[in-house]
């Protein structure tokens, strides 16, 4: 039963990359490129710029566990971008006042489980959809931020960025390893220990997969949620944190570093059917789509937001089996009851 559904699932994600590399291949002859150039230079690209897609993975395996955890509960959490700006808001300001790496990883990934818990609230208590809540709070989040870095962080030397994180705060490469993708991938780990060898984790996915079997279960469906959301916001905060503490050391004024990973994550996680070890492998390919379209930018002069659009159009190929099963089952859990 397990390989068949593996065999359905590698075949359906196979049929989706066709399909979008079709698409793209279809939009790209339309301007007047060649097709099979721009898919030689996208992969070829993934490989030469290593060490920019190494630098994506770690942030876009936190943003995908920020939606995949929730979203085993049964809840769609579009809040990690808003999660990630204000983790590494966080990060910055903490880092300044208590110079410790832990201090500051902690104090990123906390304030985001308190902004999940805050958005579970909403929908337990006041019935606001989470796609709402955490969609308008991306954005205010997002102005909020700019205007404490724009108002109160900026370097008087160079004012298009942040103060830098002080060195004591800072967790740099060891022997050329990546501090904040170790951090990332043992993330992931913990949050499969969670979700597949705990209690919790099972509450978490027997919620998700029907609410009302759940209840009859005696199982606290509300505290389930919630658990969930907090878990997600940890690891979107997380991903802002690390981003501070492991890679740049401190924000620019528009926060264009951070910007889109949130929902790159969302794609990250659909693409690995919302498993926490399957993001690590997802978040790869993804990051390294990403990596592989400076090189349209460089040899084809392709606009960054085509490039943009190209990799988002094949990523979101890949993940729409997944998507399409999490319609259907919530669409199921509705008919239900």
């Amino acid at each position: 039963m397990r390989v068949e559904w593996l065999a359905n699932t590698l075949l359906a994600s196979f049929t989706s990359l066709v399909l979008g590399l079709a698409v793209v291949g279809v939009l790209l002859a339309i301007l007047g490129y060649n097709p099979l150039r721009a898919y030689e230079l996208l992969f070829s690209g993934a490989v030469e710029n290593i060490a920019i897609a190494v630098d994506h993975m770690a942030l876009y395996i936190l943003t995908g566990l920020a939606f995949a955890i929730p979203a085993l509960a049964g809840l769609f959490n579009i809040g990690g971008e808003g999660m990630a700006y204000l983790g590494a808001l966080t990060a910055l300001i903490v880092g300044y006042m208590v110079p410790n790496p832990l201090v500051v990883l902690l104090a990123g990934g906390f304030v985001g489980a308190l902004l999940g818990v805050f958005v579970a609230v909403l929908k337990l208590y006041r019935g606001v959809h989470e796609v709402v809540s955490t969609v308008m709070l991306n954005w205010i989040l997002y102005y909020f931020s700019r205007y404490i870095v724009v108002a109160y962080l900026k370097d008087p030397r160079y004012p298009d960025v942040t103060r830098p994180l002080p060195p004591q705060a800072r967790l740099p490469p060891v022997d050329s390893v990546h501090t904040g993708l170790l951090i990332a991938i043992l993330a992931a780990i913990a949050a499969y220990v969670i979700v597949y060898h705990t209690r919790a984790g099972l509450y978490m996915r027997a919620t998700g997969l029907d609410v009302e079997a759940a209840r009859y279960q005696a199982i606290n469906v509300k505290l389930a949620s919630l658990v969930s959301m907090a878990l997600g916001g940890f690891f979107g905060g997380l991903a802002g944190a690390v981003l501070i503490a492991c890679e740049l050391y401190k924000l620019d004024v528009a926060l264009s570093s951070l910007y889109g990973v949130g929902f790159n994550g969302i794609g990250v996680a659909l693409l690995a059917w919302n498993h926490p070890l399957g993001a690590i492998a997802t978040a790869a390919l993804v990051s390294g789509l990403f990596a592989g379209g400076y090189n349209l930018q460089l040899h084809l002069d392709l606009d960054v937001h085509l490039v943009t659009g190209i990799v988002g159009v094949i990523v979101f190929s890949l993940g729409l089996p997944s998507l399409y099963t999490l319609i259907q089952r919530k669409l199921a859990v509705r008919e239900a009851i």
